[in-house]
């Protein structure tokens, strides 16, 4: 059972927060729900222990997340000052994948990296990653749950949004018994999972639908259809006049029955000559294989890493791999 394999992290952990006074929390760039979720939900516990706390990521909230309760106390800094005696630092799997907001070894007194992805370096004082986690909120939940402490309705939210994307609205091969036993806990909390799904992934603005139009017209398939590609410009993004809101583009083209493998890949705005590369799948292709192999990290299903270069030149250099490698 998860619950007892981490219970020693979590004693650690819990020890730690007890003898400290002043916190620091940040994830990965570009927040997604599990990042945010996690954040929240830790955020509230910690306060509610009688702790101060800041919260602050190198990117902005993408809007879907800001219903959540407390998000206005997550701000948006390049760079963090002052000394804090714990960093939390959650879905981070080596510190540079949470840009440069703060320097750790400095202004941290110790630090506790805590995350659920298979490529986690050892950098903090605690060290807390599983993959048999489905997300990293169900790291926050148990957490909470063996500090004696009941989570508010308000933590059940945010530890339900990260749950339910991260794993792909339970669809993904990482969803698992303890996830479903979770969620099953949190609803207890009178949370409203169809108001939730309905911000999140039923909610669009005209702009973040004029982007998904421009990626999906560029789709395409190769390898008898068993991969299919779609890109995102620099210049898409200002036709569609929205710098965020990119998350779900990917997943469109796997209702294609064929595909086995979907790519997206995107030139990141503030980041020229860089680009971004996402890839999904619904079958026993370990997309999490074809990102390592390019430096970057992430599920069994869901995984992505970023490349240097030329759009036109990352595509090739990416499907030429995945078309070996499936």
């Amino acid at each position: 059972m998860i619950r007892r394999n981490n219970i020693s992290k979590v004693r650690d952990i819990l020890r730690i927060i007890k003898s400290s006074d002043t916190f620091f929390i940040t994830s990965h760039l570009n927040p997604d729900g599990d990042t945010v979720g996690s954040e929240l939900a830790l955020l509230s516990w910690l306060k509610r222990l009688g702790k101060k706390v800041v919260v602050a990521n190198l990117d902005p909230i993408p809007e879907i997340y800001h219903f959540l309760p407390g998000i206005n106390a997550v701000h948006t800094k390049n760079k963090v000052t002052g000394n804090y005696d714990i960093g939390f630092i959650l879905e981070c799997s080596e510190p540079e994948r949470m840009g440069n907001i703060i320097d750790f070894k400095k202004q941290l007194n110790k630090v506790i990296n805590i995350d659920h992805h298979v490529s986690t370096i050892t950098y903090g004082d605690i060290n807390w990653f599983n993959s048999k986690f489905s997300a990293t909120a169900e790291q926050i939940y148990l957490l909470i749950k063996n500090s004696k402490m009941m989570l508010t309705k308000e933590e059940a939210v945010c530890l339900y949004v990260g749950l339910l994307t991260d794993t792909g609205k339970f669809q993904q091969q990482n969803t698992t018994s303890e996830t479903h036993r979770i969620v099953a806990e949190l609803l207890k909390y009178a949370i409203h999972p169809e108001d939730i799904y309905q911000k999140i992934y039923a909610t669009k603005s005209f702009f973040s639908l004029k982007l998904l139009g421009l990626a999906l017209s560029s789709l395409r398939l190769v390898a008898n259809g068993k991969i299919a590609y779609q890109e995102i410009t620099r210049k898409m993004y200002e036709q569609a006049g929205l710098p965020e809101d990119d998350e779900e583009i990917i997943n469109y083209p796997l209702s294609i029955p064929q595909v086995k493998v979907s790519i997206l890949f995107r030139e990141m705005r503030n980041n020229y000559g860089k680009v971004k590369i996402g890839f999904r799948t619904r079958s026993k292709v370990n997309v999490y294989q074809i990102a390592e192999y390019f430096g970057g990290g992430g599920h069994l299903n869901a995984s992505g890493c970023i490349l240097e270069g030329n759009l036109d030149t990352v595509k090739k250099r990416i499907i030429n791999y995945v078309k070996k490698f499936i």
